[in-house]
């Protein structure tokens, strides 16, 4: 991996679940961190979601290894674009120690 490839700033969004005076609970996302990575852009298709017809888009994200990153997260990516986390993958390169990259795998959110 050449760092000089991480040339994208993301920001890495937690959830956070409120409870509102009524009990109604309200998902929030906050700013963990901002982070440079390489954007590998992934493969679009079609598909329904929730009896609609949806465009779904995968894409990865390689940042530098961090132990808080969680599937549940979310990226928020140049563009204004959102994607949900929904798998992470220590990525391994051969004679480089571990522990150095992750890829975070996501989809979309439109």
């Amino acid at each position: 991996m050449n760092a000089g490839k991480m040339d994208r700033r993301i920001a890495l969004l937690s959830p956070t679940i409120t409870t509102t005076g009524t009990g109604e609970q309200t998902e929030s996302f906050n700013q963990v961190a901002e982070v440079w990575a390489q954007f590998l852009d992934g493969k679009g298709k079609e598909g329904f979601e929730n009896d609609q017809k949806k465009s779904i888009t995968h894409a990865s994200f390689v940042i530098r290894y961090r132990t808080d990153v969680r599937p549940n997260w979310e990226i928020f990516a140049e563009g204004n674009i959102r994607y949900e986390i929904t798998a992470i993958q220590e990525v391994s390169i051969k004679g480089v120690s571990r522990h150095r990259y992750l890829a975070l795998l996501s989809k979309r959110k439109y």
